[in-house]
């Protein structure tokens, strides 16, 4: 008895063991691979307290031939040194026409919509276009900064910017400020921040009227892994989506302009995976009505905004409404066509604006 005793206390013993030893070798792979998932992500996912940079920062020959093709810099083309980091921009038209400040969308540049510029100045505007933080030639400020002025990428990182950039070009009186997509939030927020500053504002399509998160916005809610998955695959997803637009009404050539314009953020552009990732989770990009509504009371009928009637990205029969909603005595123009239609129907826009402003 004593000996089945010893043999099973001895059995115990040795399944404890295995246990321990089981666990141990688990505990020694978990740390394996955090230990290399650490290492990926320092690698991969930039610090952000600096600069990354920005399209004029690159130097490899790809990025240079694609640059040459959608987006040279010209003659036309100036940079203002302001707080938050050098921001590309540049002036198009009769220098005594009425002055326009055009405020692109996300992923974009000031020059996404060459055409659409073009029909402005035909119309007698003297245009102001930029290129917001994080995209195309401006810098990629970085975040959170200590001893120097940091960029959060939401709407006062952006609307400060317009801002030095309007004195830093000596518009100092108030001027029409004409905002798309992202642009339009930002526009808005301007507005109601610098309502002296402003003439007269026009919104196409804007964002800030969602009331959720989009779907493939919640990655970058998951801490750690949302930075380095989309840092992995994030900037494929986004080029291999934005050939939609190849199937869309802008007429050739622009809208390969259009894409391709997209795609240097999306391939060239050191700053731009940050840029999106602050912009999306900080941005005025949804939840901003209260904003809407104020605006609305302070400008009334001084509003013009455009909607297209097939727009799933500010979503015409959701987002649209709830403008119609908040700006009541806006003027309010819809007309068939996506997101896009700025680029869709640029002569018709720009008209629809010179008897607007007059």
């Amino acid at each position: 008895m004593m000996t089945n005793i010893y043999s099973q206390k001895r059995i115990e013993m040795f399944d404890n063991n295995a246990t321990i030893a089981a666990f141990t070798t688990l505990a020694i792979a978990v740390c394996n691979v955090a230990a290399v998932l650490a290492l990926v992500y320092v690698l991969v996912v930039p610090a952000d307290n600096g600069s990354l940079g920005s399209l004029g920062t690159q130097t490899d020959s790809t990025a240079a031939e694609a640059l040459d093709i959608a987006y040279p810099l010209g003659e036309r083309d100036r940079f203002a040194n302001l707080s938050r980091g050098p921001t590309h921009y540049f002036l198009s038209g009769n220098p005594e026409g009425k002055k326009l400040v055009f405020v692109h969308g996300i992923n974009l540049t000031g020059n996404v919509f060459p055409h659409f510029i073009e029909a402005l100045t035909a119309e007698n505007f003297l245009v102001l276009a930029y290129d917001l933080y994080g995209m195309g030639y401006s810098d990629s400020p970085g975040v959170g900064l200590i001893f120097a002025k940091g960029a959060d990428y939401d709407h006062e990182t952006y609307t400060t910017q317009l801002l030095e950039l309007l004195d830093h070009v000596e518009w100092t009186d108030a001027v029409v400020i004409l905002g798309f997509s992202l642009g339009g939030g930002i526009s808005t927020h301007f507005a109601d921040k610098y309502p002296t500053r402003v003439e007269k504002l026009i919104l196409v399509a804007p964002a800030g009227l969602k009331h959720s998160i989009p779907p493939a916005g919640r990655i970058f809610y998951i801490p750690f892994f949302g930075a380095l998955i989309f840092y992995l695959i994030g900037m494929h997803i986004l080029s291999q989506r934005s050939k939609k637009h190849l199937q869309g009404a802008i007429p050739e050539p622009y809208k390969s302009h259009f894409v391709a314009t997209q795609n240097l953020n999306f391939r060239h552009n050191p700053g731009f995976p940050r840029c999106y990732i602050k912009t999306v989770k900080n941005g005025p990009i949804r939840g901003r009505d209260q904003v809407f509504k104020r605006v609305g009371v302070e400008f009334g009928d001084r509003v013009l905004c455009f909607w297209g009637e097939s727009d799933m990205t500010c979503v015409f029969g959701v987002e649209g409404t709830r403008f119609r909603e908040y700006m009541p005595n806006a003027m309010f123009e819809t007309m068939q066509g996506r997101h896009t239609i700025l680029g869709e129907k640029p002569n018709k826009i720009a008209h629809r604006i010179t008897s607007f402003v007059q």
